[in-house]
């Protein structure tokens, strides 16, 4: 059937083009259209200026179709001439679109579709009655004369960039604005070409529109703390420094506003709904951290030397490690879309989500450093890091488990909450990759993430970490904090399928 159709058209339309391209039009001034008076515009020249434009309606009317008859397509050469007839920023309502909307797109956009997609007809138009409506006197130099005419247009493209044919033709108005310039009254080009609504005609309902696809992105939190009151009575806070680092996350998304009623126009609300997996990661810095000296009497188990027992006092200083924590979490954003452009080759959202997230796995991170250890024995006035004082490499002193320099090399496992919420504002493009319905459209999007709550669980504890360059517990977060929250700013990155239909 396709390929009978396709026959039919190349037979059909060079009959048609002929004798469209044959007419001639005359412009009408009759009724009341708008003059400038005379003193401005004298009569002569006021004639001058109808006679120009009457012209260059009928070079509209030839160019058109954008159609070569001994090529039998539409040729940049006929894209050309059609394109002379208009200023550069010239803009047009696309009238070959079996659904026309309102929206005016530039000169360059009308002739791409019709050059990719009408490339075996072109427009197959023809003008009819051509109406003054007004001149006027534009203070950049031209008379901006606006001009009603009436159009059939005899084949148009569908959703799904299928052409078809109306024999009997679709009949529109449309008003075109030609300048013509002050100094040259022999010259004019097209302005604007726009439809002409009578009552409720035009207020077309927007199309529904769905995305759905992955994406990636990156992000980095900005975080907030709050010091415990042991911390604050026991040390300087500035000793300890929790920040973001950057984190990842990938998931999947989709968006529809197939929720708004169908009489509403534009239908720029969507609902938004996803699953992500994010994988965020904290660090925390501890530097010149000094914890006062202490009795190990408590601790003799671990305190052995030669055999027998030692009571001493253990002096940790300048004790300096970097904590890496990730943790993986399980998010589902929700929220709701505003559409705040529509073009025919992208659209532009801002999304507003609440974004529940499960905490899924356990975390993953290490803790590296070192730390001063000292052993004193005030009643002897004996301290074993003094020089002199010991020799460190003795086996007798391992026990003692100190040195100037000690390593410390642990796992952190703090305890996490189960569930945490955030709320999230994405300012997001979709560029669309064709003009073919359904098609595949490029995601970019910002993505500003305010999480309300920790996601740690903290220990109100008076007790101090690593007294022992083993002595470590959870987590310096969990330890010694007793907020924390946290900004993030990200990039996202994806691939959506994009689908349009009618109410």
């Amino acid at each position: 059937m396709q390929t009978m159709l396709k026959y039919f058209l190349l037979v059909f339309i060079p009959f048609v083009s002929l004798p469209l391209a044959a007419q001639t039009i005359k412009l009408k001034t009759e009724g009341s259209p708008k003059y400038p008076p005379f003193s401005a515009l004298p009569y002569e020249q006021r004639q001058q200026v109808l006679a120009t434009v009457e012209a260059h309606l009928n070079e509209y009317a030839l160019a058109a179709p954008m159609f070569d008859d001994r090529q039998k397509k539409v040729t940049s050469e006929k894209v050309t001439e059609f394109q002379a007839l208009f200023n550069p920023n010239a803009m047009m309502v696309k009238d070959y679109e079996e659904n026309i909307q309102g929206e005016l797109v530039t000169l360059r956009d009308y002739t791409s579709g019709v050059f990719n997609r009408l490339d075996r007809q072109g427009v197959q138009v023809k003008l009819g009655n051509a109406t003054l409506l007004e001149i006027i006197d534009d203070q950049l130099g031209f008379w901006v004369v606006v001009v009603k005419v009436d159009k059939l247009i005899y084949n148009y493209v569908t959703e799904k960039q299928e052409v078809k044919i109306n024999a009997g033709g679709r009949f529109l108005e449309q008003e075109f604005r030609f300048d013509v310039p002050k100094n040259d009254l022999n010259r004019a080009r097209i302005a604007r070409i726009a439809r002409i609504c009578r009552g409720k005609e035009c207020d077309v309902a927007g199309d529904y529109a769905r995305y759905m696809g992955l994406s990636i992105g990156s992000y980095l939190p900005f975080v907030s703390t709050s010091y415990s009151d042991f911390w604050q009575t026991t040390a300087n806070p500035d000793n300890l420094d929790v920040k973001g680092e950057v984190s990842f996350f990938a998931g999947f998304d989709f968006l529809t506003n197939k929720l708004s009623p169908k009489a509403s126009v534009g239908k720029n609300l969507f609902v938004t709904a996803g699953l992500h997996f994010d994988y965020k990661r904290f660090s925390s810095t501890l530097t010149g951290y000094n914890i006062p000296a202490f009795d190990t009497l408590s601790d003799v188990s671990n305190q052995v030397a030669n055999g027998e027992k030692l009571d001493f006092l253990r002096d940790p200083s300048n004790t300096t490690v970097e904590e890496k924590l990730n943790v993986a979490f399980l998010k589902i954003p929700l929220g709701v879309g505003i559409r705040m452009m529509k073009k025919r080759k992208a659209e532009f959202l801002l999304n507003f989500k609440l974004v529940p997230a499960f905490f899924i796995t356990n975390s993953s991170g290490s803790l590296t450093g070192y730390g001063r250890y000292d052993a004193l024995l005030p009643e002897a006035d004996w301290r074993f890091l003094e020089e002199g004082a010991a020799n460190t490499a003795d086996q007798a002193y391992i026990p003692l488990r100190v040195g100037d320099s000690l390593s410390i090399n642990e796992t952190p496992s703090p305890d996490f909450k189960g569930f945490s919420i955030s709320a999230e504002l994405s300012p997001t493009l979709y560029i669309h990759l064709s003009e073919n319905n359904p098609n595949w459209s490029l995601l970019i999007g910002l993505d500003l993430n305010y999480n309300l709550g920790s996601f740690v669980q903290f220990d109100e504890t008076n007790a101090y970490l690593l007294r022992y360059n083993d002595e470590y517990d959870k987590s310096l977060a969990q330890h010694y904090l007793k907020g924390m929250s946290n900004f993030s700013a990200g990039f996202r990155i994806g691939l959506h399928h994009h689908l349009t239909t009618k109410p």
